[in-house]
């Protein structure tokens, strides 16, 4: 009886964790949409602005709500955003909610960026849809976004 524990905990311990096989899959994602967009003329973007890219709403975000969606530092965040509006992607207007706050929006050439990514990205999961089958990449999908929902709702 020992024996047969040994080895099932040796087999999970072989396992990859759920955490690793996510950021794998993440990570595959992120350098197929970032390559596709530099393939696509867009040689300035990198993977590091993904965390704006991401996370941006369309009617834009306050710089500390960005960061907070991208689980990175206020800091980081300006340095992002300084970036990306340098590259014209990216513009800070006044907020319309509170005239000492600012907003960070797309501008038209950032939103073109946005729409190849998100091309980039559902392409790759035609892909991957092919190679697992149409149901099985729905059902991995509906799995993470209840799992992604509960989380949620359970911080609020």
């Amino acid at each position: 009886m020992a024996t047969a524990i040994a080895l099932v905990n040796s087999r999970a311990a072989r396992q990859p964790t759920l955490g690793h096989l996510l950021f794998g899959l993440y990570r595959t994602l992120q350098r197929e949409v970032y390559d596709g967009l530099r393939e696509a003329g867009f040689s300035e973007i990198r993977d590091a602005h993904s965390h704006v890219l991401r996370h941006i709403r369309p009617e834009g975000m306050r710089l500390t709500s960005l960061a907070a969606a991208a689980g990175t530092t206020k800091q980081y965040m300006t340095y992002l955003v300084n970036d990306l509006c340098a590259l014209g992607l990216l513009e800070v207007l006044p907020d319309p909610d509170d005239g000492r706050a600012k907003r960070v929006r797309l501008t038209e050439y950032g939103q073109r960026v946005y729409d190849q990514a998100v091309s980039i990205s559902r392409a790759l999961e035609r892909r991957w849809a092919r190679r697992v089958g149409v149901e099985r990449m729905q059902s991995l999908r509906d799995v993470m976004q209840t799992l992604l929902t509960e989380d949620t709702d359970a911080m609020s």
